[in-house]
């Protein structure tokens, strides 16, 4: 059985390799994590924000966990 064909949801995908621009929708908890996550990965993250646009225009994003991801 031959295996299916790749796309950008498959990681093993070589188009999956050439993904360098995100856009994340949602500033909340898990969309700051992803995106931070995303970034770390070496892609260009975006984070569309809604009601904490202001403070994240001033200040960004920091993450502080137990896993040390700033």
């Amino acid at each position: 059985m031959s295996r299916p064909k790749t796309s950008l949801h498959d990681p093993f995908s070589r188009e999956a390799d050439q993904l360098s621009n995100v856009l994340v929708i949602g500033s909340g908890a898990l969309g700051s994590l992803y995106g931070a996550l995303l970034q770390r990965g070496g892609l260009s993250v975006s984070v569309q924000a809604r009601s904490d646009y202001l403070a994240i225009r001033n200040t960004g994003i920091r993450i502080e966990s137990h896993q040390g991801l700033d």
